[in-house]
């Protein structure tokens, strides 16, 4: 996997969801929830991991 930097609000949002231990991801469309997602479970070895997303974004995923 290659490594992707992220933006500093993304940054800001794996940070708040990895103190949170509980939160919705809630942004705007197109502002990276997915990157962030992966994020925080690859930084943090957050494995196995239940992924719960519209079948729309499915592939997103996928390419992710």
């Amino acid at each position: 996997m290659s490594k992707l930097e992220l933006m500093r609000f993304q940054r800001a949002g794996v940070n708040f969801l990895r103190l949170a231990g509980s939160a919705l991801l809630g942004d705007e469309m197109g502002t990276g929830k997915t990157v962030q997602a992966i994020a925080l479970l690859e930084s943090d070895r957050l494995y196995p991991a239940l992924i719960v997303c519209p079948p729309s974004v499915k592939a997103v995923w996928e390419k992710e």
